[in-house]
């Protein structure tokens, strides 16, 4: 698998591309539902994923920018729990979770200043375990994003 990897850094920016192959449709199927690609990194300002599954741990920015396109999955697991900015955009059927790291002590909530979400078509955004204090969502027809009871109950525009 590793001579299909291509990495290299341009600038600022981890470019990860996965070369294609033919595979018997066991192993593609395999290969579509687990992750091939984790990423251990407090200190990471953005995210593009396209048609892959990634997992992020050990994360620590107050500020991250994602977006999702294709049949994407992404968990981004969390070493803090306050937030200032979050901004997403998922297109397609991409689907993104935010958790607590399990070695975390304490309830797992998490909180944000300001989370800017555009979800579309058959994307799924699960910011369940957050407390949000301004949330700006645009969200498709078959779009859904999960929300904490406190998100609810607090954001203006949605009844």
């Amino acid at each position: 698998m590793m001579d299909r990897i291509k990495t290299h850094i341009s600038d600022d920016t981890l470019f990860v591309q996965v070369k294609q192959q033919w595979d018997p449709p066991g192993i593609r199927n395999w290969m579509k539902y687990h992750v091939l690609i984790s990423i251990s990194c407090p200190d990471l300002l953005s995210v593009n994923v396209t048609n892959s599954n990634l997992d992020l741990y050990k994360m620590k920015q107050k500020n991250l920018s994602v977006q999702l396109r294709g049949k994407s999955q992404m968990e981004i697991e969390s070493y803090i729990s306050d937030f200032d900015s979050i901004f997403v955009r998922q297109k397609d059927s991409s689907q993104l979770k935010f958790e607590m790291a399990e070695d975390m002590q304490g309830p797992g909530i998490m909180y944000a200043k300001v989370l800017d979400a555009q979800v579309q078509a058959y994307s799924l955004l699960d910011i369940g375990h957050f407390r949000i204090q301004n949330l700006h969502q645009t969200i498709g027809d078959t779009a859904a994003i999960i929300l904490s009871g406190y998100t609810l109950k607090t954001t203006e525009n949605i009844k």
